[in-house]
């Protein structure tokens, strides 16, 4: 595969700003404040980060992508179309996330080990975040090539939380090793793999590929990220 090129759904100062004070929060404070009430505070500052107004027209439309866009399963119109419709119409842009690994998961648990002093049990869960990370990317890339026989512009999805806090770095790190450009949110979506709509209405919060997967009724490749959840939830109960 060529270089993969991602960018973030939270990009923003105010994430980093978030991220920084957690950071410097003083110990007693930071150990009293649940990690649920945190998550909860920064929910809608990411929400607001997801929407971007981009106004202008993309005028270099890919044939085959609109090809793909054709092959879509249509379904009736819901309110779920109607506020899609509007935000468009009014000149705003969904930031389609294709690359969610389930980042939050590993958040309480990691705190908790470290007030449990359990620091080798915290140092296990940062390598199991990092290893699913990688392949939640190596799934995305290859779902890229079953949709589109390309490598599009990615958008990472990340939390606001302790262990994005703690690993991020060493995240951003291992994904260049495995040959990530990462790029603007208005570059990543000037890819007119983001021009479908998918028109796939689901309660699971599916990413953008899951939907096109579901959409045409396409075959998933073996593997996937594979999150070991309950292990995690219970590290350091």
């Amino acid at each position: 595969m060529g270089v993969c090129r991602i960018t973030f759904a939270g990009e923003s100062s105010a994430f980093e700003i978030a991220i920084f004070q957690l950071l410097t929060c003083p110990p007693p404070q930071r150990n009293n404040f649940s990690m649920r009430q945190f998550n909860k505070a920064a929910g809608s500052v990411l929400l607001s980060l997801t929407l971007q107004v981009n106004a202008k027209a993309n005028t270099n439309a890919n044939p085959a992508d609109a090809a793909n866009a054709n092959a879509t399963v249509k379904v009736a119109p819901t309110i779920d179309d109607r506020i899609r419709n509007f935000l468009w119409q009014h000149g705003y842009r969904v930031a389609e996330v294709t690359i969610d690994f389930g980042d939050y998961i590993w958040n309480e648990p990691y705190v908790r080990c470290l007030d449990h002093g359990k620091f080798a049990d915290a140092k296990s869960l940062e390598d199991s975040y990092i290893e699913t990370s990688l392949e939640g990317l190596r799934r995305s890339r290859s779902l890229s090539q079953i949709l589109f026989h390309r490598e599009i512009n990615h958008l990472l999805l990340v939390h606001i939380g302790a262990m994005n806090a703690h690993a991020m770095d060493r995240l951003l790190t291992e994904y260049e090793r495995a040959g990530v450009e990462f790029i603007s949110f208005d570059e990543a979506v000037r890819d007119t793999a983001y021009e479908i709509d998918p028109e796939w209405l689901n309660r699971e919060g599916m990413n953008f590929l899951d939907q096109l997967m579901e959409a045409r009724a396409l075959k998933y490749p073996a593997g996937g990220p594979g999150i070991p959840q309950a292990v995690i939830e219970n590290a350091c109960g």
